[in-house]
């Protein structure tokens, strides 16, 4: 990931050594899709569940896959 995307990376490795619910992160991702957001649930109902300490890791490991293989297939 931080090959790909330096920013995101500092981002993800922030959220491993602090408390992520004050990023008021859920485990969907918003992208632009011709000029329309499109909001995109890495989990089923994925927007409406929270990052916390208790499950950043899976959310990490679940954006990271998202972006790195999914978000890239189209």
């Amino acid at each position: 990931m931080e090959d790909y995307d330096n920013s995101f990376y500092s981002n993800l490795k922030w959220m491993l050594d602090n408390d992520p619910s004050i990023a008021m992160k859920t485990f969907s991702e918003t992208v632009d899709f011709f000029g329309q957001e499109k909001v995109i649930d890495l989990i089923p109902n994925g927007r409406n569940k929270d990052v916390t300490n208790d499950n950043k890791t899976d959310y990490i490991l679940k954006v990271s896959f998202y972006k790195l293989y999914e978000g890239i297939k189209t």
